[in-house]
């Protein structure tokens, strides 16, 4: 079984207690990682990173980051695989693109494309959640 990762930026509330504006929109900041099915369901989602933060911090942070990164074997089982961007760290069991540095093999251009083609997931989850309940934008 396959999971996706992805962190997006979205904007908060004006009252909001976690408060970062963004420098080129002057609007208040947050991330918001998910972590979902092949069948668009989510399984976690971490919330609350205020502002310009690398997607690797974030999940870093996370409870989920900090439990897979302390090697808890116990979070998921042992036939499931995270897939995530160039952005997250290689993990046991969270799987990432190949670095391009001009020398990828074919057999890793196509693990990228078929590991990025998976991830597409993820972005429509995030995308039906954002267009049902407007106000996560």
């Amino acid at each position: 079984m396959l999971l996706i990762i992805l962190t997006l930026l979205t904007s908060l509330p004006m009252d909001h207690e976690l408060r970062y504006t963004g420098l080129e929109t002057n609007v208040d900041m947050c991330h918001r990682q998910g972590i979902c099915d092949s069948e668009y369901k989510f399984i976690n989602i971490f919330s609350g990173w205020p502002g310009s933060a690398h997607d690797e911090h974030v999940f870093k942070n996370s409870p989920v980051g900090e439990q897979l990164i302390s090697n808890s074997l116990n979070l998921f089982p042992r036939d499931m695989h995270i897939l995530g961007d160039c952005a997250y760290p290689l993990l046991h069991c969270l799987m990432t693109p190949y670095r391009d540095n001009g020398h990828l093999t074919r057999e890793q251009r196509h693990f990228n494309y078929k590991l990025s083609s998976s991830r597409i997931v993820i972005e429509q989850s995030f995308g039906k959640l954002f267009g049902r309940f407007r106000r996560l934008r």
